[in-house]
Formats: structure tokens, C-alpha cells, sequence
């Protein structure tokens, strides 16, 4: 009897399994709503779509789940829309708050750098008046000097106009002594003379004491003068021009030239002495052919042909100098570029200083003879530490 009971109920649990069991149907349908869940709502379409094929009956009530998923897959679709906004609103303050930074960072780099202008020309007009008296050339030059780099600072222009407002340099100013325009100028290092080139290629020597008229006048061609400098010992005035010609006078006389050089084939730009005062160099334009411009040396004493020539500038030379040592010369010109060789060794440049984009104009040797400002035709001042040439440590713009 027991075993009969245990019998029925389990043919009982059998046919409920039978009768509760899901068709192959149900199942995809099932599986569909599982995916619309998971919001995997392509898996879920094609389920719909396989059990709508499957039991046509249900058609009506398939098409409702597949609408409902096209509902949601409208709103993830505008969710994202609006997601995509948000970030770009958020990217655009980001962009803002950026630019606002790198703007206030360039307002406050500008006005360190107007500051370090108005400082530079502060001490630079200081030192020109502390000069006036005991040296006044000294002075002009730096207050001429301070006036070319900051053209922008009231201080240098009243400094500058100041110091030609003193009776020992009032000849700076004076025009009557000469209708031609003045093509070049030299101070001696004395402070006594002052000797200018004119485009008719007259020199006139002025004694900074006596501005009335020139001390000593020259005719030294029928070419513009381009270039003078005095020698050391401020004896000898030195002179080229457009004639490629380059002659030494001696300030104590009123004759013809000391001595005169041997022709350049191209017009010379530039003329310095050595320290020494024993040799001097010349810088020359490029020729028409396209030949470079040449950094020569020459003795003072040997007229006849140049001691050295250097190899390295590529263009015209529109300045030359020595170090305060004279153990380096330096030429800048169109090649823009400040080129600089050991003074002995003319074949190699130990050191090419480049950056500017325009023409190098002039250039100056620190004191020291560490570093080098040099000035472009563009208005742009750079400052060079020659144990780190390869890079400007400083740029300043003038205006």
C-alpha cells in the first residue's frame, strides 16, 4: 500500500513538470525580456523577432515589446545627446578658464618685462649722468646707447636729450658746420674728439671742447664715409667708405693721410681696432655676384695686403668688434647671425650665435667680454652668455 502511494505522487510531479514547461516559443520570448533588461536591446530585437516567426499567435504581443524597445533605445540615444552636450559646455569652460590663464600669464609677463625695461633704462641713464663729468663721450655713448635699446622709456629719451643739453657735448647737436647728411660717427676713448663721416666723403674732427668749428677737415674722397674709429691711444682716426679704400689719419695733422691701404674689392661697412692698436679688422658688403662679406685683419702698419681673412659669414658684414681682451673678433650682418672667432684662428668660428630673423645691426661684448647683445632690424634686442651660446639667455623688443 505505501509503495502504491509513493507511486501516484510521483507520476503527479511528472505531469505538473509536463504541463508548466516552457515551448521553444516561450523561451525566446523569455530570453528577449531577459535582454531588454540587461539593455542589450539588439540581442533582445532579434529575439522578438525569432519567436514572432516562431508562434505567429503571439504577433500582437511581440510587436508591443519590440515598440517598448524602440522607446528605450530613443531615450538612451537622447540620454547620450545630452551626455555629448554636457561635455562640450564642460570643455568650452575648460577652453575659457585655460585661455583667461594664458592670458593673464602674458599681461603679467608683459608688464615684467615693461618693468625690467623701465629698471635697465633707469640704471643705464644713472650711469650716463654719473659719467657726465669726468668722461662726457662715455656718457653720450651710453645715454645714445640707452636711447636705441628703449626707445619706449621716457627716462632714456630725457636722459639722451639732457645730456646733449650740456654745453660740452652741444657739438652732438650742431648742424651748421656741415650741409651733408653724416654718414658715420666715432668718439675717441680720451673723450676728446668727436669725428664725423659725411655722405660727400668729408671727415670733420670736433674738439668736445670747442663745438664752433671742426678742429680738422679732411677730404678724403668723393664717397660717402661709412665707417670711423679712433685708435686706442686716441692718436690715429681710421676711415672707410664706398670707395673701398681705408686710410689712417693722424689727428695732430691737417695733411693727407698717414697712411692708406691697399683697395677692397667690395665697400666697407665696419672698421675696428685691436686693443692693442697694433692691427684693426674691416667688415665689407656682400658683392652683387652673391661673393660673401669679408671679415679681414690688418696690420697698422703694413699697407699693402691683409694680415688674415676669416671664413664663416655667408653675407654682408654690417658691424665687426673685438672682445675687451682682444682675444675674440665677432661680425654680425644679413646672415643673421653674430659669427665669433678666436682672434688667432681665423679658418674655423668657435662660435655661431643664431636666432634673430632679421639683419644683425650691431652688436656689443660685455665688459667682461662674457656677454653679447646684439640687435636685429626687426627691433629685437638679444642677450648671449657665450658659455651657454645656444640660446639667447634674454630677448628684448624695442619700440
Amino acid at each position: 500500500m505505501k509503495a502504491h502511494v509513493i507511486g501516484t505522487a510521483v507520476l503527479l510531479i511528472f505531469f505538473a513538470s509536463l504541463t508548466h514547461a516552457q515551448t521553444p516559443c516561450d523561451k525566446m520570448i523569455t530570453d528577449a525580456d531577459r535582454a531588454v533588461r540587461e539593455k542589450h536591446y539588439r540581442d533582445a530585437i532579434l529575439k522578438y523577432n525569432a519567436a514572432r516567426e516562431c508562434d505567429p499567435s503571439k504577433k500582437k504581443a511581440i510587436d508591443q515589446k519590440v515598440l517598448a524597445v524602440f522607446a528605450l533605445i530613443e531615450d538612451q540615444r537622447d540620454d547620450a545627446i545630452r551626455a555629448r552636450e554636457q561635455l562640450r559646455q564642460a570643455n568650452g569652460l575648460i577652453r575659457a578658464e585655460r585661455d583667461k590663464a594664458r592670458d593673464a600669464e602674458q599681461e603679467a609677463n608683459r608688464q615684467a618685462l615693461i618693468a625690467d625695461r623701465a629698471a635697465m633704462a633707469n640704471a643705464n641713464a644713472a650711469l650716463a649722468l654719473q659719467s657726465l663729468r669726468h668722461d662726457p663721450t662715455r656718457a653720450l655713448r651710453i645715454a645714445e646707447y640707452n636711447k636705441q635699446l628703449f626707445p619706449d622709456t621716457r627716462v632714456s629719451e630725457a636722459n639722451f636729450y639732457q645730456l646733449l643739453g650740456d654745453t660740452s657735448l652741444s657739438f652732438y647737436m650742431r648742424r651748421h658746420n656741415t650741409r651733408e647728411p653724416v654718414r658715420s660717427l666715432a668718439a675717441s676713448p680720451d673723450g676728446k674728439w668727436m669725428a664725423a663721416g659725411l655722405a660727400d666723403g668729408t671727415i670733420q674732427l670736433y674738439s668736445t671742447t670747442n663745438d664752433e668749428v671742426p678742429a680738422r677737415s679732411w677730404s678724403a674722397s668723393e664717397h660717402r664715409i661709412q665707417a670711423l674709429t679712433f685708435s686706442p691711444d686716441s692718436r690715429y682716426l681710421l676711415s672707410a667708405g664706398t670707395d673701398r679704400i681705408i686710410r689712417l689719419w693722424d689727428i695732430e695733422q691737417t695733411g693727407p693721410p698717414y697712411r692708406i691701404y691697399a683697395k677692397r674689392d667690395k665697400p666697407v661697412n665696419s672698421l675696428a681696432f685691436h686693443p692693442d692698436g697694433t692691427s684693426f679688422a674691416i667688415g665689407t658688403e656682400e658683392q652683387r655676384d652673391g661673393t660673401d662679406g669679408l671679415l679681414q685683419i690688418w696690420s697698422v702698419a703694413d699697407t699693402s695686403a691683409p694680415q688674415a681673412s676669416f671664413t664663416g659669414c655667408t653675407s654682408t658684414i654690417t658691424v665687426v668688434q673685438y672682445s675687451p681682451d682682444g682675444t675674440k673678433i665677432a661680425a654680425g650682418g644679413y646672415d643673421n647671425a653674430v659669427t665669433i672667432w678666436a682672434s688667432t684662428q681665423p679658418d674655423t668660428p668657435a662660435t655661431v650665435l643664431t636666432g634673430h630673423a632679421g639683419d644683425v645691426l650691431s652688436f656689443q661684448f660685455s665688459k667682461d667680454g662674457k656677454y653679447v647683445f646684439s640687435g636685429d632690424g626687426d627691433g629685437l634686442i638679444f642677450v648671449w652668455d657665450l658659455d651657454q651660446p645656444e640660446k639667447p639667455v634674454r630677448k628684448l623688443e624695442a619700440h
